[in-house]
């Protein structure tokens, strides 16, 4: 079993998608990733969409407690340390619809206690890849540190799928933005 842990908004569903597609053989890895093309609200998409594999677990820390951590294996941990990391998920928080717009104290308790699992898990020394948010923010970034994990978990990604992939969610990303911003402009012109 592969687990993906992270913070909402840093990405999980879509590094689970990516390690989805390089175990499941029954189709072309790039189909995952069509999706993205279409205009559906993001939550809607992954739900409609983004299906886990009965091999890879993606959960948000903030739904798991310390002591559950140390029985997982082939940990994929979505990190948030630096104000990099913070501030692409502040700016995603900005267009994708989310209850942490309007709760920002709900943020800061989700972001702290993922901060204190990262810090236990370190301090208990469990095993974990450990994955910048702000990783996804730059392709050449992304691209090596995807590489890295599949050595750690001893298995061979193909750049040409981790290119497509990234393209397609970075896009996904700005046309949310720019249909955020839209609106926006709307409301302010009535």
């Amino acid at each position: 079993m592969y687990n993906i842990l992270y913070l909402p908004l840093s990405g999980g569903q879509f590094i689970c998608q990516l390690l989805t597609a390089h175990l499941d053989k029954s189709k072309n890895g790039k189909d995952y990733f069509d999706p993205y093309d279409n205009d559906m609200y993001w939550i809607d998409r992954e739900k409609e969409y983004f299906k886990q594999g009965s091999i890879v677990n993606g959960q948000c820390t903030t739904n798991m407690v310390f002591s559950t951590v140390k029985n997982l294996s082939n940990i994929f941990f979505i990190s948030v340390e630096s104000a990099r990391d913070e501030g692409f998920i502040k700016t995603r928080m900005n267009y994708i619809d989310t209850i942490q717009q309007e709760l920002p104290s709900w943020w800061l308790m989700r972001l702290l206690y993922h901060k204190e699992m990262y810090k236990e898990m370190k301090e208990k020394n469990i095993p974990f890849f450990d994955f910048p948010a702000g990783n996804l923010t730059n392709k050449k970034l992304f691209l090596d540190s995807m590489n890295s994990f599949a050595k750690y978990i001893n298995l061979e990604f193909d750049d040409d799928i981790l290119s497509y992939a990234f393209e397609k969610w970075s896009k996904a990303n700005l046309r949310a933005l720019k249909t955020k911003l839209l609106l926006k402009n709307k409301e302010g012109t009535k």
